[in-house]
């Protein structure tokens, strides 16, 4: 087991019932915008040691279409992975997090320069 599983486990456990909260209030026709905000997946990418991404969710404006010799820090984006987050399950945790280490091994191997100090 990873280091911080157990934490990134517990933060992921919670932007599930709270995605999950935020789609059953939504049938409600309600929103509270408070609960958007609460970033538990970035923490948990933070963890894992993902370098800062972009994010649809904070910016207005489209993210541009990057190929693996434009990708910088500037455009990296989270969103892969907080898309394939949208379908998780309690059951499937330990999986998806083993996957994001893998994937975050990955990058840091591929394209060291988005985990660089400026």
């Amino acid at each position: 087991m990873k280091p911080n599983h157990e934490v990134i486990k517990k933060l992921l456990t919670k932007h599930i019932e709270v995605c999950d909260c935020i789609d059953r209030l939504a049938g409600e026709s309600i929103h509270i915008g408070a609960l958007d905000c609460l970033e538990l997946f970035e923490m948990a990418m933070d963890l894992v040691g993902f370098p800062p991404g972009t994010s649809p969710f904070k910016c207005c404006t489209p993210m541009p279409q990057v190929t693996p010799e434009t990708l910088t820090k500037e455009n990296f984006s989270r969103e892969y992975w907080n898309m394939l987050a949208s379908d998780l399950k309690e059951d499937s945790l330990d999986v998806f997090i083993e996957r994001l280490y893998t994937d975050c091994d990955e990058l840091k191997a591929g394209y060291p320069h988005l985990f660089a100090e400026n």
